[in-house]
């Protein structure tokens, strides 16, 4: 053992002196610091295994070996091994307890994953339907939405005509009331439209006025003009533009205008007229046989109360025209122009 010591300590003073001449010599030719070089690396090599192989000396000359081992050690030794048996035995049962529990666990497992995946697949249909179900009822909802808006539109329009037609209903039991108003208080009867008559027409009659000795009118037809007054068709009264919408007007000129109607209706007996009560022109045919002349009388505003009658000029070739009579009524003018007239 001292001799590898000492060879140890040897092999490192060598080692030490070479790396010091190593040092001392610094320019040495490449081909032999090559070469010195290799053997140097072979040498430190030797060295290093040396060093290892007396660290190991070292270690066992520091740890000269094991403790000596106690003196019950074999009895130890074989409690250990009994011990060691005993569990070997009671592993190998539960060993074979494990074995037999674990085909039926995994078989639990197996079914436990089937019902994992069904539930599993049971869950995505589930909501793939739930979410469905959203969609139409979403959809549903809008319809629903959009029928409330329709029917609160209708019910907003049928009230709007609820509340026109309540409107005119009102409007019309005015109307009725004051048509029986007047009626009762002045004699105006409206009667009721015959078929076929047009919207925009009325017809009237009218009593006699207070006092007067004549017979009642005829049922008078009123329409709407074109300009939206009230103008009167039948029967022609001459009546000066306009007409009032009121009842009692429409009274008050008929009474105004009555006796210049029985007038008329009474030379429509006696002679061959043409009577435009709209312009206040009456023509008539005056003169002797084959030379009978177009006569025209124009009636004054008023007439017959406040204005009076005047002959317009004859055509050329006419025969001068007579004097006036007087006072210048209608029937004096046409027994005049005339000179006949049927009893």
């Amino acid at each position: 053992m001292a001799a590898r010591l000492e060879r140890a300590r040897g092999a490192l003073a060598a080692l030490e002196a070479a790396l010091a001449l190593e040092e001392e010599e610094g320019d040495v030719p490449t081909p032999v610091l090559v070469e010195h070089q290799m053997d140097t690396r072979r040498k430190q090599k030797l060295l290093l295994s040396q060093l290892r192989v007396l660290k190991l000396l070292l270690g066992v000359i520091e740890n000269p070996g094991l403790p000596p081992a106690p003196t019950n050690l074999r009895e130890a030794a074989a409690q250990a091994r009994g011990r060691w048996r005993q569990l070997k035995v009671g592993y190998g049962g539960a060993l074979g307890v494990l074995e037999g529990a674990v085909p039926p666990a995994l078989a639990q497992l197996n079914q436990g994953q089937s019902l994992l995946q069904k539930g599993r697949e049971a869950l995505e249909t589930r909501l793939a339907q739930q979410e469905e179900l959203k969609v139409k009822l979403r959809e549903a909802t809008e319809r629903r939405d959009q029928l409330l808006r329709r029917v609160q539109e209708r019910r907003q329009q049928r009230l709007g005509r609820q509340g026109a037609l309540q409107a005119l209903r009102e409007a019309a039991a005015r109307v009725e009331a004051s048509c029986h108003l007047y009626q009762a208080l002045a004699g105006v009867q409206v009667l009721p439209p015959s078929p076929g008559t047009p919207k925009q027409e009325l017809e009237l009659e009218l009593g006699p006025p207070p006092g007067s000795p004549h017979s009642p009118l005829p049922p008078i037809h009123l329409c709407l003009s074109p300009g939206g007054g009230v103008r009167l068709q039948d029967p022609p009264l001459g009546l000066p533009p306009p007409l009032g919408p009121g009842l009692l007007e429409l009274q008050q000129r008929c009474w105004e205008g009555w006796s210049l109607w029985a007038e008329v209706t009474h030379l429509r007996s006696r002679f061959a007229l043409d009577w435009q009560p709209d312009l206040g022109l009456l023509q008539v045919l005056g003169g002797p046989q084959g030379a009978q002349t177009l006569w025209t009388l124009e009636l004054e505003p008023g007439y017959p109360q406040n204005g009076g009658v005047r002959l317009r000029p004859p055509p050329k070739g006419a025969p001068p025209i007579p004097t006036p009579p007087d006072p210048p009524t209608l029937t004096r003018w046409l027994e005049l122009l005339v000179g006949g007239a049927d009893p």
